[in-house]
């Protein structure tokens, strides 16, 4: 299922693809991502963010999370000219040193990363990680065959920055609901 959902935070529902879109304002966020899939997006010359949380069972059926990724580009960019910016990442089940299981990441989290990046790139009509030269496209989150793990994602609307906040403790704290974060890692580049 895909479901749009009202405010900021999009959360992890099981079986269920969640996402949010803001424009000009606000920090799209969502957490809990243990076999999950994150796709985030942003459009600088329309300044509209997207977060998108993919449930890891959905790497069980590619080709539908595919038509959801589609569905949300659909929805969220309209075709005009410019750029947009798309990260994909997987959660923890891909940090082979955690203490997470991890043998969903290659059975479904990989999967699910490459469905995502393949209806992104396989679009036609709106350009995204086309500019290479620009520093935060060359982030493993940008690029096929990488398979960058986050805990959590936050967006920032305004001025296009994203973070990878790490959240402690995801199963006792809740996910999305209950984020504590304890320490944040930006990423180089200017948006």
């Amino acid at each position: 299922m895909l479901e749009r959902r009202t405010g900021l935070d999009a959360p992890y529902v099981e079986g269920t693809c969640t996402w949010v879109m803001a424009d000009g304002v606000g920090v799209l966020t969502s957490s809990s991502f243990g076999s999950c899939v994150g796709l985030a997006l942003y459009g600088p010359r329309h300044h509209r963010g997207v977060v998108a949380h993919f449930a890891g069972e959905l790497g069980r059926d590619t080709e539908k999370s595919g038509r959801y990724a589609m569905e949300i580009l659909r929805e969220a960019c309209p075709v005009l000219r410019g750029p947009w910016t798309g990260w994909v990442f997987g959660g923890s089940s891909l940090n082979r040193g955690s203490d997470i299981i991890t043998t969903t990441g290659d059975k479904l989290t990989k999967p699910l990363i490459d469905a995502v990046r393949k209806a992104l790139h396989g679009n036609r009509y709106i350009p995204i990680n086309v500019l290479r030269n620009a520093a935060e496209q060359r982030a493993p989150e940008t690029q096929a065959g990488k398979y960058p793990y986050h805990s959590a994602v936050a967006l920032d609307v305004a001025t296009g920055k994203i973070t990878y906040p790490r959240v402690a403790n995801l199963a006792t704290e809740g996910g999305s609901e209950k984020v504590v974060v304890t320490k944040q890692r930006r990423k180089s580049g200017n948006f």
